[in-house]
């Protein structure tokens, strides 16, 4: 049988050409056998078999140069679309169909593929071919072949630009279903796993539905995948799906955001170390470009190194993502190595945004070339967002620009996310504008803004939302001054913003995340808690300082010693606890800087577990349920505690670093209702340099700069003044102090009031604590009843403590003997003390360490012991202390932290973790102490321990024995401009031997 076929010589010739310069020894081998076959014939008529031959080495030849990257990946895909053309010309539905049907398919990838030209147009170009195949690998006779087009057709919709984006990726979820439904995973693995993953793509972009639950669909699908793939058998399937996984890990809404970025890390690393460049240079530069994504939106480790590592990443993939072979995904990758420079945080803002709008505009050009309308909006949103970052009149036009040509392609009814985050940044443009007619421009900002709350849900897009009520609330009390109502729904949409970020907040189970999600967001927390104290709304400003500040305190601590009320419901508390005590420990083990998927893994089933349980608690006993909640107390726990200690509480918050500070004094008015007073501060020059100096250099003068502490404490003396005034009008003895940021590092007990010749305690009884909320937990506490000492000494040769030393000693024969349990020299060992504690606990009445303290690198204090070091994770992972009446830590800023200057709200210094671990008070150090002055106080403490006297009492008789002029106290004092060091006797009533001692907790 013959059949005709028009092959010129040129032609010939041609393919001959493209042959030789493909250098593929199969394709070479092909293209001889048919030529020769060719060349015997006529040019007009040839036999069928040789007709077939042709065909064949087309789509051969066709198919090669379609997977044929290299710096022509254009013209390849052209000549790709060339050869199956060819064979389409040449070839039908009912003669040589297989071939004519491969053509088509092949066809469908090319267009898919394709750069030059529309994309639009190739996606539907692409999506006629596949169907067109069809026609000839029907379901019943060429079943696999079916599938894959089924699979191909599936990615066509999910990339289609044209049509309604939600139609399209329904249309391909039901084309991956139907591959799913027919493909036998054990006799085609390979178009199961295709399906697989295009099925778990399309819920990831999917926009019907919840949006979390359709990220949890795709994971399941990529999980169930993985199952099926041995990576030492089949490397590219295995890194394609766990590539995978980690986009689905990277958008996941559910669960602790910071744990999935850490997880869609972890498996694009994996990929990255199991591709080999050279073999898969595509596959390679994508994960390269994914894991510069995550590293820009990190939430754990530093941030601006996040930035950096992000940057080395783009440019690994940019080594194959070159413009001229691959624009396209050369332009993604410059979009978001642009967007990396515009937030850079190391080196020069001018040279990092000049990179930026380089970036920027390089893959604007490409875009715009190709007619790639999606990432072109998303570029010039970028772009937009730069010139809200320059901020001048020039940049104010460009950015409007920018917005507005976006917003041409992402129109709210058919992209309604993106065009939500466009309006969002175009208020933000208008919010900065500094030029005439501000005030026109900021109602355009407050309708921008509105118009995403308008349209786009909490639930949907909880970032977007929030950051846009937020910037309504500002935008609304800038004009608040014109217009009452304004100031109304400020308040409104404040609340709104607080209460959703917190929500957030509090799904991070790692403790060290939500430092960082804390600190990214406690812009927000001080102006709101600002806005709340200037119009008086005290409630609310206490309730949120408590919550933000304590939080990881109310959560870590454990409430055994809150009975259930009913004996055969302590089981299930039981349980509960022992769950607690294993995510506290848990937590101590997770490094910030190093993710260890299996504690991070544990961690989260246990966090699951203890939400379980706690619901069930809930739902049988909910009184019991709100006793042990992690909740800030309320304002009847907080009148409770002041009545009770017949006390006030001194609340400090601080707005801006070393600038204002506010402080609400809470007092019980009534036996009903409590009093607020708020003081304002704003802290002066004088004081700055003051803190600074000391903070900076007195812990590392020996002997030490008395002249540093005494203008500190005078010019605390200054901000105190109008407070000890006050305190003294309405007759308050006992004081809680909860001090905020730097205020932690001063011992403002001990501030020298100005106008008298007082020190602030002398009027009042000062009890620190980090947390009024936790202060609550412990005052509900009951105390042990036993009278038992655990009493540890530990000093190496090198570093003696000697009056500490005879202190120790003292101790030992104070008290009791067989209420004393020693350890010192080889037996004051981490591991003794937490023997120890654990059998003695329910009998301690206290728990004193004379050791050596040091800060670490983090600038929190720990305890030098005989085998290691105790720090605060050590505690609060390992002791349990509920109940102990006191913990005594003579050792030096153990009582301090220097996170405060790392803008954390949660502060964690040693002392804290004590009380964390249920220790009802701490008696403690601010900084490094007179080892001779400690143990004159402390001796006179212990004296009165003995008699009987409670914690409190005895740490303040303590106190003011020493304020009678001891002359055997003397200390090495220098002038503040002296080089030469005098020897003098200081007397002992000087703040230097009292004003380092913190008691903290309860009264």
């Amino acid at each position: 049988m013959n059949a005709t076929l028009n092959i010129s010589y040129f032609e010939l010739t041609y393919f001959e050409k493209l042959t030789q310069d493909l250098n593929e020894d199969s394709v070479i081998h092909s293209f001889e056998n048919i030529a020769n076959k060719i060349r015997k014939h006529s040019k007009i008529t040839i036999e069928m078999d040789v007709f077939y031959e042709w065909a064949e080495f087309l789509n051969e030849l066709g198919f090669h140069y379609l997977i044929r990257y290299d710096q022509k990946r254009i013209q390849n895909l052209e000549i790709a679309i060339s050869c199956f053309q060819k064979i389409i010309s040449i070839c039908n539905e009912k003669n040589f169909s297989e071939q004519w049907a491969l053509a088509t398919n092949n066809l469908g990838g090319a267009y898919t593929n394709r750069i030059k030209g529309n994309k639009a147009d190739n996606i539907e170009k692409s999506i006629f071919f596949y169907k067109k195949a069809l026609s000839v690998w029907t379901k019943e006779n060429f079943l696999e072949d079916f599938i894959s087009v089924m699979i191909n057709l599936g990615g066509a919709y999910l990339n289609r630009v044209k049509g309604k984006p939600q139609n399209n990726i329904e249309t391909a979820i039901t084309y991956y279903k139907e591959a799913l439904e027919l493909c036998d995973k054990k006799t085609d693995l390979e178009n199961w796993l295709s399906a697989m993953n295009g099925i778990g793509g399309a819920y990831i972009e999917r926009i019907q539905g919840n949006k979390l639950e359709n990220i949890e669909i795709a994971l399941s699908f990529f999980e169930k995948a993985l199952k099926e793939i041995d990576p030492n058998d089949d490397v590219f399937n295995w890194a394609w799906v766990m590539e995978n996984l980690g986009d689905a890990y990277r958008k996941r809404i559910k669960g602790d955001r910071s744990l999935n970025f850490e997880k869609a890390i972890h498996c694009f690393q994996r990929v990255e170390n199991t591709l080999d460049k050279k073999e898969s240079p595509m596959e390679w530069a994508d994960v390269m470009n994914k894991l510069g994504i995550c590293h820009v939106e990190r939430i754990n480790g530093d941030s601006a190194e996040n930035k950096e590592i992000s940057i080395s990443y783009y440019q690994k993939a940019l080594e194959i993502f070159r413009k001229e072979t691959i624009p396209l995904k050369h332009a993604k990758v410059m979009s978001n190595l642009g967007g990396a420079f515009l937030s850079r945080k190391k080196g020069e803002q001018h040279q990092n945004l000049m990179k930026a709008e380089e970036c920027f505009n390089n893959a604007i050009e490409v875009y715009e070339k190709f007619g790639m309308l999606e990432d072109l909006a998303l570029t010039m949103n970028n772009l937009g967002g730069l010139h809200i970052v320059k901020n001048n009149g020039h940049s104010f036009d460009e950015g409007i620009n920018c917005f507005k040509k976006s917003l041409q392609i992402w129109k709210k009814d058919t992209h309604l996310q993106k065009w939500a985050i466009i309006m969002h940044n175009m208020g933000g443009l208008y919010n900065e504008y500094c030029g005439e007619d501000v005030y026109s421009k900021r109602l355009e900002a407050i309708r921008c803004f509105q118009k995403v709350i308008d349209n786009v849900s909490l639930e949907s897009n909880p970032t977007l939302y929030l950051n846009a009520s937020y910037a309504l609330g500002n935008v609304l009390i800038e004009l608040s001054s014109d217009n009452d109502s304004f100031l109304i729904k400020a308040e409104q949409y404040y609340d709104q913003t607080i209460n959703g970020t917190t929500d957030i907040y509090l799904e991070i189970s790692d403790i060290h995340a939500r430092k960082k999600f804390l600190k990214q967001h406690r812009h927000k927390y001080k102006r709101i808690i600002n806005f709340y104290l200037l119009h008086k709304k005290y409630e609310k400003a206490l309730y949120w300082i408590e919550r933000i500040r304590s939080q990881s305190f109310l959560e870590d601590i454990v409430l055994e010693y809150i009975e259930p009320s009913k004996k055969e419901f302590k089981p299930l508390t039981d349980r509960y606890w022992g769950i607690c005590k294993k995510i506290r420990k848990l937590r101590t083990e997770i490094s910030p800087n190093n993710y260890q998927h299996h504690l991070y893994k544990a961690l989260a089933e246990l966090v699951n577990e203890k939400q379980k349980l706690a619901s069930e608690i809930k739902n049988i006993n909910p009184q019991y349920a709100d006793l042990i909640n992690a909740n800030p107390l309320t304002i009847n726990h907080l009148h409770e505690l002041l009545v009770k200690n017949k006390s006030a509480a001194l609340e400090f918050y601080c707005l801006d670093e070393l600038n204002i500070v506010h402080c609400l004094v809470i007092s019980s008015e009534s036996e009903k209702t409590l009093g607020y007073h708020h003081f304002k501060i704003d802290i002066s020059e004088s004081f700055r340099r003051a803190f600074l100096e000391f903070n900076q250099l007195f812990h590392n003068e020996i002997p030490p700069n008395l002249k540093l502490l005494e203008n500190l404490l005078h010019e605390s003396g200054k901000i105190m003044g109008p407070i000890w005034q006050f305190l003294n009008e309405i007759k308050i003895k006992n004081l809680y102090i909860s001090p905020h940021d730097f205020f932690h590092a001063i011992p403002l007990h001990a501030a020298h009031i100005n106008d008298s010749q007082n020190y602030f305690n002398d009027n009042f009884h000062c009890c620190y604590t980090p947390s009024l909320s936790l202060t609550y937990k412990l005052f509900k506490s009951k105390p042990n009843k036993g009278r038992k000492i655990l009493s540890l000494f530990y000093a190496p040769d090198e570093k003696p403590l000697k009056a500490g030393k005879a202190e120790f000693e003292k101790i030992t024969n104070l008290y009791e003997k067989n209420s004393v349990i020693i350890l010192q020299n080889d037996t004051a060992k981490a591991e003794n003390l937490i023997k120890n504690i654990e059998k003695n606990k329910n009998h301690l009445l206290m728990l004193c360490l004379i050791c050596h303290g040091e800060l670490d690198n983090d600038g929190t204090s720990f305890l030098v012991f005989k085998d290691r070091n105790l720090s605060s994770l050590d505690v609060k992972g390992g002791l349990d202390l509920t109940g102990v009446p006191v913990v005594v830590l003579e050792a030096c800023e153990t009582g301090k932290s220097n996170e405060w200057v790392k803008n954390y709200e949660e502060y964690q210094a040693l002392d804290s973790s004590f009380l964390i671990s249920g220790a009802r008070s701490v008696i403690s150090s601010f900084y490094k102490i007179d080892d001779q002055g400690t143990a004159s106080i402390m001796n006179k403490f212990h004296e009165e321990i003995n008699k009987g006297v409670m914690p409190f009492n005895a740490f303040y008789e303590a106190q003011k024995s020493n304020l009678v002029i001891n002359p055997d106290l003397e200390v090495s004092v220098r002038g503040r401009m002296k080089k030469k060091t005098n020897t003098t006797p200081l007397k002992s009533n000087h703040p230097y031997y009292w004003a380092f001692m913190k008691y903290s907790g309860t009264f």
